[in-house]
């Protein structure tokens, strides 16, 4: 079966539902929560070619929040050139 290029993220859905079954299509509408019944898919969707390609990315919201916090206090602890005062 060859998908539709009007709606190719759609049909591998369908595709998956008919010859996988319904866990398959929601593990793949809404990841690990749709195993479990839970629709996350507004705030966390991605597409068929938005793989994640970091552990934030992979981690989604709360992944940028530990990796936020971690990166500023990196920051925040460098010492910069001309702004640091020596005695």
């Amino acid at each position: 079966m060859a998908f539709d290029f009007d709606d190719p993220e759609e049909d591998m859905y369908n595709w998956l539902e008919a010859n996988v079954g319904d866990y398959a299509d929601n593990l793949a509408r809404f990841g690990g929560f749709g195993l479990i019944g839970m629709n996350l898919k507004g705030s966390l969707e991605i597409g068929v070619t938005d793989l994640p390609t970091s552990w934030e990315d992979l981690l989604g919201a709360p992944g940028s929040v530990i990796a936020d916090v971690y990166y500023g206090g990196k920051n925040l602890s460098i010492r910069h050139g001309s702004d640091v005062q020596t005695r």
